[in-house]
């Protein structure tokens, strides 16, 4: 069984790479278009959503973690 303190490592790198990617994929559709309408305003939301809870918890997290070792 995975100790809490590692899952929880492991969740905050999966949103920061699942938002470098979604950030990427965003530009590279401002240039070429593939998507839009509802999924294209579902994209934007959840890069937006991710930025907030990063910018809340991930940084403090980190800081801990440092900290603590």
């Amino acid at each position: 069984m995975i100790p809490q303190t590692s899952k929880l490592t492991h969740i905050k790198l999966i949103a920061q790479i699942l938002l470098n990617y979604l950030a990427d994929f965003r530009a590279d559709n401002n240039k070429q278009k593939f998507f839009s309408g509802t999924f294209k305003n579902f994209v934007n939301t959840f890069i937006l959503k991710l930025s907030e809870i990063e910018a809340k918890y991930y940084d403090n997290a980190l800081t801990k973690e440092e900290e603590a070792t």
